[in-house]
């Protein structure tokens, strides 16, 4: 199984839709990712647009990364680290095991 580079779906070599670009075979779901695909090949521009752009990648910031990606939004994630303050402090706070 391949995935697609738009969705990450996965895509059955068998059955996917694919084009070739710079020698490499790319799968697709469907031609609206393709299409996507080669438009953004395509472009000499850089993206600067997205549909949310969310800033700090704590508890907060990945669940709204989470929600932009069952909505199939377009999102930017900007942080310094995933997980925040909240998962550094748990583990500094409590000893478990394992961790």
């Amino acid at each position: 199984m391949k995935r697609d580079p738009i969705c990450n779906m996965e895509v059955d070599e068998g059955k996917g839709i694919t084009t070739e670009y710079d020698g490499e075979i790319y799968y697709f779901c469907s031609e609206g990712c393709r299409d996507k695909f080669l438009k953004e090949k395509s472009s000499k521009v850089p993206r600067t647009s997205y549909d949310l752009i969310i800033i700090g990648g704590g508890p907060a910031g990945l669940t709204a990364a989470v929600y932009a990606a069952t909505l199939r939004m377009e999102a930017f994630l900007i942080t310094m680290n995933l997980g925040g303050q909240a998962i550094d402090r748990q583990h500094k706070d409590r000893k478990l095991h394992g961790i």
